[in-house]
């Protein structure tokens, strides 16, 4: 009984390994296609729903004002996320380094007041800012590519953790 359940832990563990170096080397040496493709299912439900929406609308003639423009919504959003995922990409990048932005001058900000109360400890919120605010201005110069290598390190996370496992297996092969 045992040894059955230990086989089982087994097998799901070495899929479970190979699955994350897979993903991981195509996240490291694609990122560009995982967004596309990431962003073109989200693209392409979308317009699916917008399509239904507006199917439903007019065979059932429902006067649903509602429905018609949530209809029309999805359907252009859909199409143009299919067409431009990049552009959605660099969109999010830009909100994200934004709320950095923002954050990283209130830790600024927070340094300042807590140096003019003598705290001790303020040269660490200055520095964190600092560090946030550069990351944020990286963020903004270079959205696409900010993100493609958030993804990439993704990859590279989801490599060793493959990596770790198959060791792993390999050292309990040997012991069982």
């Amino acid at each position: 009984m045992f040894s059955d359940f230990f086989r089982e832990l087994k097998h799901q563990t070495a899929l479970g390994a190979v699955a994350a170096l897979i993903l991981g080397l195509v996240l490291i040496f694609a990122p560009q296609t995982m967004i596309a493709g990431v962003l073109g299912i989200v693209g392409w439900v979308l317009t699916l729903l917008g399509v239904f929406s507006l199917v439903s609308v007019f065979l059932y003639n429902r006067g649903d004002m509602g429905a018609l423009i949530l209809g029309v919504v999805q359907l252009l959003a859909g199409g143009w996320i299919v067409r431009h995922p990049y552009q959605l990409t660099a969109i999010a990048a830009y909100i994200v380094a934004g709320m950095v932005l923002i954050h990283a001058v209130r830790d600024i900000q927070y340094a300042v007041d807590a140096r003019q109360a003598g705290a001790a400890n303020w040269m660490s919120a200055a520095v964190s800012g600092g560090v946030t605010l550069l990351l944020a201005v990286l963020v903004l110069a270079n959205p696409v590519g900010s993100a493609m290598s958030l993804i990439s390190f993704g990859g590279v996370c989801l490599v060793i953790d493959g990596l770790s496992d198959l060791i792993m297996l390999h050292r309990l092969n040997r012991l069982f």
